[in-house]
């Protein structure tokens, strides 16, 4: 993440400014302790302190660490406009889990398949992972960049396909416990 600055810097023991994130292209209060470049963008590393601080990466509540890792670096490179890099690392995650569900198949969409075929997941949810699936083989496969939508689109259905697959699952059976 990069931050563009938007008004006046003072040379003092602490600075307070404010800036505008290049990523979310919403404003960011920074706080540093040392002269920040006069021109252009530099990275966070700048500040001692953002205000609001950046939400961390996290994958759905239950995801297990092998499909949560990739996830979050899916996440993370959406974040920081790698979308090449965030359609991989989605259609890389669902690679993890649809394998945790034992899925068959001789390649991702057969195996997806599958999970439909033995109901569990939805046809809806069969859609979605296709659709992950689809975009991270563009991105693999075609030679031109792959726009943020269709980034943000395989990332936002894995989010929801790990919803179901592991949140609500894991609620349901953290409640039971109680």
């Amino acid at each position: 993440m990069t931050f563009y600055i938007c008004g006046v810097e003072h040379c003092g023991l602490i600075k307070l400014t404010f800036w505008i994130c290049s990523n979310c292209q919403k404003g960011v209060c920074g706080e540093s302790r040392s002269c920040l470049p006069p021109q252009g963008a530099f990275n966070y590393a700048y500040f001692t302190e953002i205000y609001p601080a950046p939400s961390p990466n996290v994958a759905p509540e239950f995801t297990p660490d092998q499909v949560a890792s990739d996830f979050i670096e899916a996440v993370s490179s959406l974040k920081n406009g790698n979308y090449k890099a965030a359609s991989l690392m989605a259609r890389t995650s669902l690679e993890t889990a649809v394998n945790l569900f034992s899925a068959q198949g001789a390649n991702l969409k057969q195996k997806i398949d599958d999970l439909a075929a033995r109901n569990v997941i939805t046809s809806v949810l069969s859609e979605w992972a296709h659709e992950i699936r689809g975009i991270g083989n563009v991105a693999a496969h075609e030679t031109g960049a792959v726009e943020e939508k269709d980034a943000r689109a395989a990332v936002d259905f894995a989010e929801m396909l790990y919803t179901y697959l592991f949140t609500l699952p894991g609620r349901i059976a953290q409640r039971r416990q109680h």
